[in-house]
């Protein structure tokens, strides 16, 4: 009975610090999401550009690819649970100030692109120290739920937070979503006051610092799972790229659709995930080897690609769209893999 209790994918949610951190995640990540919605819309109604709404996925994703590696080894170096409060506190202070912006009449595409660019710098700093504090949080039996509740946290905000920015825009305006996307980003740091983590030794900042990021090289040089997995991670976040930076130009610069509708779209996304998550890839599991799954994964997106490019019909989209997430269910793996992996280095 004890093994099929650590089994089930809610067992994370027994840990009362774990549950306080994955509630306020999930009420933080469904204003994160109707806030992108909020963003995108201003962007498309002052500029008018494709460019600049192609642009919001550049701004959003580029601070990962400048500032992880760095952003681990602080980690490394840092109290956990400070680094993500402190992370929490320039993400509300960002969404406050672009709330604060548009209220004073201030806002333009440059501006919105700007703190898109702020928050996500929030998000990669936040990341690998949050992955960190995920495996001090919770004990072995109860790590493999928490890895999949944090990635259903993800789904499901994106899902509920882009559909409902969408519906409210009209009623409440982009600018009091940014000010409400502030708000819960601090609901963490509520959170976090239950948390009490080991004890940090105090050393030399700069010094761990390089000695931290030198020995994430020599990990990931020395360790050929975790080569397979970035590799794989960067090939696919090259082509996947695509999607989020056309799929706004599409919707509203050709198919001209309304916010509600424009919620809708990012919804369909995190929809595939979901249903993946869910019924897909356990059933997929059971009949076929990880590479299998891979390659169908590879060959649906391909097939997506292609109809991505020739319908302009918005309920198709819709549905395509969802199609191009049912392949995201295999990148938890990967993830749930490098957190195990690094708890085990960090042990030595």
């Amino acid at each position: 009975m004890a093994k099929r209790v650590s089994s089930s994918s809610w067992t994370a949610l027994r840990n009362p610090v774990f549950r306080s951190i994955w509630l306020a995640s999930v009420i933080s990540g469904i204003c994160a999401s109707a806030h992108g919605t909020a963003a995108t819309w201003a962007v498309n109604q002052f500029s008018h550009s494709p460019f600049f709404l192609s642009l919001i996925s550049t701004f959003t994703s580029l601070p990962f690819f400048l500032f992880t590696l760095p952003a681990g080894a602080i980690a490394d170096i840092m109290d956990r649970g400070k680094l993500v409060a402190i992370m929490q506190i320039w993400l509300a202070a960002a969404a406050g100030g672009l709330a604060a912006l548009g209220w004073f009449n201030l806002l333009n595409g440059s501006v919105i692109l700007l703190f898109t660019f702020l928050i996500s710098i929030g998000f990669a700093f936040k990341a690998p120290a949050f992955c960190s504090l995920l495996t001090d949080m919770v004990s072995s039996e109860e790590l493999p739920s928490a890895t999949v509740l944090n990635g259903l946290q993800l789904d499901l905000s994106g899902m509920i937070g882009s559909a409902l920015g969408g519906a409210v825009i009209y009623a409440i305006g982009t600018n009091t979503i940014f000010a409400l996307n502030g708000a819960a980003f601090l609901l963490m740091n509520l959170a976090l006051l239950q948390w009490r983590g080991p004890k940090e030794q105090s050393q030399s900042v700069m010094e761990n610092f390089f000695q931290s990021f030198a020995t994430a090289v020599h990990y990931v040089r020395y360790t050929p799972g975790m080569q397979v997995i970035l590799v794989r991670q960067i090939l696919f976040s090259l082509l996947v790229a695509v999607i989020p930076a056309l799929l706004p130009v599409i919707a509203l610069n050709e198919l001209h659709i309304g916010a509600a509708q424009l919620g809708l779209l990012y919804t369909s996304m995190g929809a595939g995930s979901v249903i993946t998550a869910a019924f897909i890839l356990p059933w997929g599991r059971e009949r076929y080897l990880p590479n299998t799954l891979t390659k169908f994964a590879a060959y649906l997106f391909v097939l997506v690609m292609g109809l991505l490019a020739v319908v302009r019909q918005t309920q198709l989209l819709l549905l395509i769209d969802q199609a191009q997430n049912l392949h995201v269910g295999e990148n938890p793996p990967d993830i749930q893999m490098y957190i195990r992996v690094s708890k085990r280095f960090r042990e030595r």
